[in-house]
């Protein structure tokens, strides 16, 4: 069964908070099997105000934006050293089946992300 705890999510969100302290981010169980961390704020040009970060092309996406990709990385990084992450099973019709799923956004739909110093 795909799951995430709140103790999780909220090791999650302490990690990345102290790792990111520029900015103003969000990170929030959905349905108790996603993980979503929203970039709200914070000095980093993205060059964009809205962006939903494809985990799975980032890198070659980023690739030009180097701050950025480290940025990404580590997010992910942090997420998949939260120890729910390593319980993936197998599934006899799925394959494999991670135990929850990761989503980053750049700002949100209603509410974009705001650059606030060029402090990079």
């Amino acid at each position: 069964m795909i799951y995430i705890s709140e103790e999780s999510v909220a090791t999650m969100r302490k990690l990345i908070k102290e790792t990111f302290p520029d900015f103003k981010l969000s990170v929030t169980r959905v349905n108790q099997a996603c993980v979503n961390v929203t970039l709200l704020e914070g000095p980093l040009d993205f060059g964009m105000t809205y962006c939903q970060i494809n985990p799975y092309t980032y890198k070659k996406t980023w690739k030009d934006n180097g701050i950025a990709l480290k940025m990404f990385n580590k997010i992910i990084s942090i997420m998949n050293s939260v120890e729910e992450k390593v319980n993936v099973f197998l599934d006899s019709e799925s394959g494999s089946v991670p135990s929850y799923f990761q989503h980053i956004d750049i700002g949100k739909y209603n509410s974009k992300y705001i650059l606030n110093s060029d402090y990079y």
